[in-house]
């Protein structure tokens, strides 16, 4: 079920600490106030909707709802130990997080300034952006900064309007463990995988592939192609198309790649049931 309005579910507390609703004494004693416009609040707890937050003066700041819990994303990984990293397959790899800042404004070669939601450093000292898009994703002018850097950029997105009331639980359920909702805005490897743009299978003596078929579900781009040894499937990030994809490979036997992020199956003869199960 899905929610069209966000109820804020976070406030700062007197101590400036970002607290949840059901951490929250109920109303004006609280002492809360709102991350966005620093007006007071008051918690809401009764026995019909949802706990929330909600301005004293009686107008809500736009956006309070979606604002909050993006800063509760935020907090979440930055105070973690690891994340996962993107991958439909079910191997999960986690990035382990040494130290992370919030919003830290990182200088291009060019002098421009990007500030990613989150900054993590590894024991190594290798650098990765979090990005959390709660209303707004990455855009183009943001994502050429990336690019430019050449740090590794992940971008987590989150539905508001999944939960009427969110809590610390759920947030970090989603954020650091559910792999479906993340992808690489910006990861070294990709420019190698772009530049060969095949798949190449254990036991293959062939790389090129001698069928294509693309369409798309969703408005989410999916590519299929046929080799000697057998059938690749890849698709856009979507969490359900991706999902669809999954339990359509797993039906023929498929297994995941993670390297080259696709999904391939042995036997050359699926090229034509696997297009037929993607159409319908």
């Amino acid at each position: 079920m899905n929610y069209t309005n966000t109820l804020q579910s976070f406030a700062h507390n007197q101590h400036g600490q970002l607290t949840s609703i059901r951490e929250a004494e109920r109303g004006q004693s609280c002492l809360c106030t709102c991350p966005v416009c620093g007006e007071k609040l008051i918690a809401k707890q009764g026995g019909i909707r949802a706990w929330h937050f909600a301005h004293t003066s009686g107008n809500e700041c736009e956006n309070a709802g979606e604002s909050s819990l993006h800063l509760a994303c935020k907090e979440v990984v930055a105070r973690a130990s690891m994340i996962v990293k993107p991958c439909i397959g079910d191997d999960l790899q986690y990035l382990k997080i040494h130290k992370a800042d919030m919003e830290i404004p990182v200088k291009t070669e060019d002098g421009l300034t990007v500030v990613p939601d989150v900054t993590i450093c590894s024991s190594n000292n290798e650098l990765t952006f979090i990005e959390i898009a709660v209303t707004h994703k990455i855009d183009l002018e943001k994502k050429e900064k990336i690019d430019s850097l050449k740090i590794p950029t992940m971008e987590i997105v989150i539905d508001s309007s999944m939960m009427e009331e969110w809590d610390w639980k759920t947030i970090e359920e989603l954020v650091l463990h559910d792999n479906l909702r993340r992808y690489w805005v910006y990861e070294p490897q990709s420019e190698v995988i772009e530049k060969t743009d095949f798949v190449v299978n254990k036991g293959s003596n062939s790389s090129a592939y001698t069928n294509e078929f693309q369409t798309k579900i969703n408005d989410v781009p999916v590519r299929v192609r046929q080799f000697d040894w057998g059938v690749s499937v890849w698709s856009g990030f979507d969490t359900e198309v991706n999902l669809k994809i999954k339990k359509i490979m797993r039906g023929f036997g498929g297994r995941w790649n993670p390297r080259y992020k696709n999904w391939t199956v042995t036997g050359s003869m699926l090229f034509e049931p696997m297009v037929a199960a993607l159409e319908n």
